[in-house]
This record gives C-alpha cells, structure tokens and sequence, in this order.
C-alpha cells in the first residue's frame, strides 16, 4: 500500500495539450449572454402600428382630395347657351323679327343659327331655305354645305324683299332648332334722300356716280339679308365623374400600400435573408462545437 504512491509520484503522469485545452474551456467562466432581441414582439407590435398610420395617412389624403370643389361646364348635347347655375333649364329660342317701317327706308339684316338632327336633315331643310326665299320673292346670295357621317354644316343666305322679310324669318326659324339670332336694323332714309337730291343737282360723271350709289342703297333696302347656319349637334360630352370621399380614402390607401410594398418588399427580404443566414451560422458553429 505505501508503494503505490510512492510509484504514482515517481510517475509523474502528464497530460496532453488536447485535455488541458478541454479542461480549461470548462474551468473558463462563461460569457455573458446578450439579451436577445424579441423580434416576434416587435413584429406584432409595429406592423398594427405601420397598418394604423397608412390607414390614417389615407383617410388625410382621401380628405384632402374632395376640398375646394371647383364648378364644373355643363355639358350640353346642343348648341343653346344656358346659364350653369342652379335651376337654370334650356328653352328652345323663338324666332324674332322686328317688323320693318312701311313709310322709311331701313338697311334690315338677320341671321340665324339653327340645329338640325343629322346630315340627312341638314341636306334637307338647306333645300327648304332655298325654296322659301324663292317662293318669297327673294334670291339666293350664298349656298355651303358641308357633311362628314352624320355631323356636318350648313350656311345659306337669302335675300327676301323688306315687306316679306319677317315672314322669311318665321319661317326659316322652323327649319330647325333655334340656338342663335341676331336682327339689325338701320335707318337709311335720310341717305337716300341725300343721294336723290344729288342726282337732281350734279351733272356728268359726278351725276353717274351718285345715281350708282343711290341704286345700291335703293337695292339694300328692298331686299334684306338674311344669313342661316345649320348645324348638326355637337359630340356629347361625359359628365366628370366625382368619386366620393370613401372612394378617395381607398384609392389613396391602395396607393400608400402599394408604394410600401414597392419600397419596404425589398428591404423586409433583405432582413429576413441576414435573419436566416445568422441562424444558419449559429447552428454551424455548434455543431462544430460538439463534433469537436
């Protein structure tokens, strides 16, 4: 018994670099752990929030959308001039003349502005133009017409004798729809006069020139001008569409999350691929730890 330590200590085992290593890896204090970051609450905590803040941005910007509403044309499918105000309606214009002096002189023009269904009627009531002032007595000065599908134009002037010209307007007025007229009358009773009394007075060339001023004048006041413009209607225009204020807060929300899918999709890949490579590492390192 008192041999075996006596050949222990005369032994003198050592032990190898690999064991002392190992010993000195479980005698070493271990280190202290960092507090690891509680991702799954932060995660439940800012996508509500993130969620609640678009919504409200949205509903601010849907909001702001529908303030100072500015008024809108009214669109008309025909060529009358109404008033865009509030209970405003269209009325069909009647035909207007004002009757001419039996007694005096008078330089009577009118012109009219009427609209027509189509081209097939524009073709017609120009026909029908042409033939009132006929039957009136009148001649024909001018005759355009112009036709494109079912859209087209039309201007047409007559000239009727002044005795029959508000007959001519009445009836030219129910060619068609009335959206425009304009009569103009003029005394020239006094410049008729004027140029009589100098073809009493003057001779020669000066006596010619005053008798071709006064036929001209003679003729304006014998036969009135009058100008008709048909026309087919206008393309109609659509109404703007006003979308409601619910309507502008989702489309403003579709297009806050749309932005953030565009900006945080990437950047959300980005952590999620360094979260999964950290994990991959850790779980490396300790099987190396434990293989070792």
């Amino acid at each position: 018994m008192t041999q075996l330590p006596d050949a222990l200590r005369d032994a003198r085992p050592v032990a190898s670099s690999d064991l002392r290593e190992r010993v000195r890896l479980i005698a070493a204090p271990e280190p202290a752990s960092r507090r690891a970051l509680p991702w799954r609450r932060v995660v439940l905590v800012t996508a509500p929030a993130a969620l609640a803040a678009a919504a409200i941005a949205g509903v601010v910007v849907g909001l702001q959308g529908g303030g100072g509403s500015r008024p809108q044309p009214l669109a008309l499918a025909s060529g009358a001039t109404v008033a865009g105000q509030a209970g405003s309606q269209r009325r069909a214009l009647a035909p207007t003349a004002l009757p001419p002096s039996p007694t005096r002189f008078q330089d009577y023009r009118a012109s009219l502005t009427l609209q027509v269904p189509d081209a097939n009627a524009l073709s017609d009531r120009t026909k029908r133009a042409v033939r009132i002032a006929q039957r009136l007595g009148g001649v024909v000065a001018r005759v355009d017409v112009s036709t494109s599908g079912r859209r087209g134009s039309a201007f047409v002037v007559v000239r009727v004798p002044i005795a029959k010209v508000t007959k001519a307007v009445a009836q030219l007025g129910e060619l068609g729809r009335i959206v425009d007229q304009h009569v103009s009358v003029l005394d020239v009773q006094r410049r008729i006069d004027t140029l009589r009394q100098k073809v009493r007075d003057t001779t020669g060339d000066a006596r010619t020139a005053a008798q071709k001023q006064l036929f001209a004048e003679l003729w304006k006041a014998r036969l009135s001008p009058i100008a008709v413009s048909l026309q087919t209607p206008p393309p109609v225009v659509p109404k703007p569409h006003h979308p409601s204020t619910a309507g502008r807060i989702l489309h403003a929300e579709g297009r806050i999350a749309l932005y953030a899918g565009l900006i945080g999709g990437p950047l959300l890949g980005l952590v999620l691929a360094g979260w999964l490579a950290r994990r991959g590492l850790r779980r490396l390192s300790e099987r190396r730890l434990l293989g070792a």
